[in-house]
């Protein structure tokens, strides 16, 4: 049913002279495009199909009140007179050289909901038709902080919370929790922290269980904020960066039952966005790690 209905809109689209309408916004569509609507887990959702029957568009509404993840920290740009953020990311964590970068720009609207239109950077057709969307229902007051935006009141909403882990996303930075997305996330759980002006991975975590002897790892211990990680760097290609000088900051934590659980943190030392990294890691809070063996300690320390 849900299917039939986007399809009644294509068509009130086609008879409108290529103008495909919602009550949220009006865009100019070519020659052979249709758009399918339907119901997605956090709103409506819009496909836009080229001749072929392939996507190369796709639109959504969501509520982002409550959502940290919510890029905050970037100017605005303005797209036919209504407010909006632009966000430059990869799909995959790993390689991320590899893939092809996706855009998105994001419109604020009066209802504490947004509209996101993505599409693969590259593709012309996508771009010129995000550029001539008239939305409808912009948030026009420039003054409302992001950081309320996004948490629907002046709330301390910068602190994003893994379950495992909790820090802080600063400004101008952009976190994908891949485990809102199976079939792109890795092990079981892998965060990526991100430039969002630029999309360049600065930062990613993971979260796997694996079966110790013990909770004293290889690399040198660092504390941070009363956890004991151990951290180690190389230049032998250590994951996701193959460049040199690569970091790797693991945390162990030991549930009453069951094997250890790994909290593993990745970034390059001498890349442009270390800064950015470092004070992420800074904010790092890791919940319930395990002691570390003051014997441990004391090897890894002489």
């Amino acid at each position: 049913m849900r299917k039939s209905v986007g399809l009644i809109l294509v068509l009130c689209g086609c008879a409108a002279g290529r103008t495909f309408k919602t009550d949220r916004f009006e865009a100019k569509i070519g020659e052979g495009t249709l758009v399918e609507e339907e119901q997605g887990p956090k709103g409506t959702v819009w496909k836009f199909l080229d001749d072929r029957g392939l996507q190369f568009l796709g639109a959504s509404q969501y509520p982002v009140a409550g959502d940290p993840s919510f890029p905050c920290g970037i100017p605005e740009v303005e797209m036919n007179g209504a407010p909006a953020f632009y966000v430059r990311r990869t799909l995959r964590a790993f390689r991320p050289q590899s893939q092809p970068m996706v855009a998105s720009v994001i419109f604020p609207q009066e209802d504490g909901t947004v509209l996101e239109f993505s599409y693969e950077e590259a593709n012309e057709a996508a771009r010129a038709l995000v550029a001539k969307i008239d939305v409808r229902h912009p948030r026009r007051e420039r003054s409302v902080p992001c950081e309320v935006l996004r948490s629907g009141g002046p709330l301390d909403r910068e602190t994003y919370d893994a379950g495992l882990f909790t820090a802080r996303l600063l400004p101008g930075t952009w976190l994908l929790d891949l485990r809102h997305f199976p079939s792109q996330g890795q092990r079981e759980g892998a965060w990526r922290f991100e430039d969002a002006a630029t999309g360049k991975i600065f930062l990613t975590a993971s979260q796997y269980s694996a079966d110790l002897f013990d909770a004293c790892l290889q690399g040198a211990v660092v504390r941070i904020n009363g956890a004991a990680g151990f951290r180690e760097s190389d230049t032998d290609n250590l994951e996701p960066y193959p460049g040199p000088s690569n970091v790797k900051i693991t945390f162990v934590k030991k549930p009453p039952e069951g094997r250890y659980v790994l909290l593993q943190f990745f970034y390059d030392e001498h890349s442009e966005t270390a800064h950015l990294a470092e004070e992420t890691l800074a904010s790092l809070r890791v919940r319930g790690p395990t002691p570390l063996d003051p014997e441990c300690e004391r090897s890894r320390t002489r």
